[in-house]
């Protein structure tokens, strides 16, 4: 089980990876009959990663069936290298549910800034995320995510690059974010916002 752990006030500058990873796997080394475990009640804030050669954005992944819950993250800015390409917006990356955590390990991933799966109750406030170059990606990406509210989410999507990709999502809410429309949806099998 991993619970109740909170990280607060981090600086990280010229990273070369996520600027966090939280993964729940299903590698089972224990004995036989111990099954997948628990990742929930995590509280990110206060962090800012100036990351303007990194092109991986910060992951949150569980896997099929085993889901991260009740994550918050607050306050956070981040500058990511950019430079993705189109064909990168539409990868839907393995799920490596056996490997090793290691966020290179999904290879390209479709997201500048954020990439969140098969996770529940997550919530962020207060998050910058700016490219150094121009990137086709949308900034954040959700697939089977059930619960996501976003306020005051600070992007400058592209009228041709969303600012969220959703893939099998439900109870999505996006406010007081500048330049993005209030939002509030049940159940979206493929789209995306704006």
């Amino acid at each position: 089980m991993i619970e109740d752990i909170t990280f607060t006030n981090i600086v990280m500058r010229n990273i070369c990876n996520a600027p966090f990873f939280l993964r729940l796997g299903a590698r089972l080394p224990a004995p036989p009959g111990i099954g997948v475990g628990t990742f929930r009640r995590v509280m990110i804030s206060h962090v800012i990663c100036d990351a303007p050669t990194n092109n991986a954005p910060a992951i949150i992944a569980g896997i099929p069936g085993h889901l991260i819950e009740d994550v918050r993250v607050s306050d956070v800015a981040m500058v990511q290298k950019g430079g993705g390409a189109t064909a990168l917006a539409d990868i839907v990356p393995p799920e490596q549910e056996r490997d090793y955590p290691e966020p290179s390990f999904f290879g390209p991933l479709p997201a500048q800034g954020l990439l969140i799966r098969h996770a529940r109750n997550v919530e962020f406030h207060n998050i910058e995320i700016t490219s150094v170059q121009p990137d086709a990606r949308p900034f954040i990406w959700l697939g089977d995510v059930d619960g996501a509210d976003f306020s005051h989410l600070n992007v400058s999507p592209r009228d041709d690059v969303p600012a969220i990709r959703l893939r099998d999502v439900g109870g999505v809410r996006l406010s007081g974010s500048r330049g993005l429309p209030e939002t509030q949806l049940n159940h979206v099998t493929d789209g995306r916002i704006p």
